[in-house]
This record gives structure tokens, sequence and C-alpha cells, in this order.
């Protein structure tokens, strides 16, 4: 990794936030930013908090929490992922999102997850589920079986935990082929 263009690309990004009115692209920019700074072991608050406070519009201020959720969680934070993840899911909703909502409702499930909130995390994991059903999203339902899965692994439910461990490995199967 060279961190040298990792910090030029955050010096564009919080200059062109910086600016009366950015540009819609520039907030989502920042999201895969906070996303490959995040994977290269290199997380910064700057960006995503620039994007967070100049966001106009209710979808911008909705992917920009959503992506401060993402960053608390690879980090660790899982208390302030949720957070995020609840405005998220809040203010996709006011917008009427489903894809935005069924994002917010996986990773608050997986946030719950981790805070030891079996119950919860496994109502966020069914909304998202049938969100991503409804919206014939055969690859955002797999990611779901596969998570819930992996919460009846650590319950020990073994045979739930085979059958959607099982189905999860089937649709992204198909999404393959």
């Amino acid at each position: 990794v060279v961190v040298p263009e990792l910090s030029n690309v955050q010096f564009v990004l919080s200059f062109a936030l910086r600016q009366p009115t950015p540009e819609d692209v520039v907030f989502y920019a920042a999201g895969r930013f906070v996303n490959w700074s995040v994977y290269l072991g290199l997380p910064s608050d700057t960006v995503i908090s620039l994007a967070n406070e100049k966001a106009a519009s209710p979808v911008l201020k909705a992917e920009c929490r959503y992506w401060q959720g993402r960053q608390a969680y690879y980090i660790d934070r899982w208390k302030d992922a949720e957070k995020s993840f609840k405005e998220s899911l809040k203010l996709f909703e006011e917008v009427d999102d489903e894809v935005g909502q069924a994002r917010s409702l996986r990773w608050l499930g997986n946030a719950k997850r981790l805070l030891s909130d079996t119950e919860e995390s496994k109502m966020y994991f069914g909304r998202a589920l049938m969100l991503y059903r409804s919206m014939n999203d055969i690859s955002g339902e797999a990611d779901i079986l596969l998570s819930w899965g992996g919460i009846q692994v650590t319950t020990d439910d073994v045979n739930d935990a085979v059958k959607y461990l099982t189905r999860a490995m089937e649709i992204h199967k198909l999404v393959e082929d």
C-alpha cells in the first residue's frame, strides 16, 4: 500500500467537500474512500465527517451515515456503528430507498450480533431478508442467510445453521453461473 496516494485522495476529497456546494458524486466517492481506507488499515474520520456535515439531501445524509457506520464497524466501534446504521435506516425510510434500507438493516444486524444481542440481530436480518426478497436481490438474500447462519452457529442451533448456510451457498452458486 502506498500511503501518499491515499493521502492525496483524502486531500482531494476534503478539498471538494469544502466547496460551497459539492457535487453529489463527491459524497459517493467519500463513501468508497472510507471503504478503501478501512480495508487498507488506515481509517480516517476526516472525509466522511466532512461529507456528513455538507450533505444537503436526505439521500446523501443517509449514505454518509451508512458509511460512517461501516467505518465504525470495521474499527470495532460497534455501538457507534449501531447508532450510524439506525440513523441511516431512518433516513433511507424517509426517502423510500429500499436498497439503502436493506443495507442498513444488514449491517445493523451484524453490529447487534457483535454486541451479543442475538434477538435484535435476527430481527434486523429478518427485515433485510424481506426487503432483499421483495426486490428480487438474490445476492443480498444470500448474504443475509450467510449472516443468519453465523448467528445460529454461535447459539448452538446447528441444524438451522446448516440450513441457512447451505441455502446461502446455493444462491451464491446461482449468481456465479
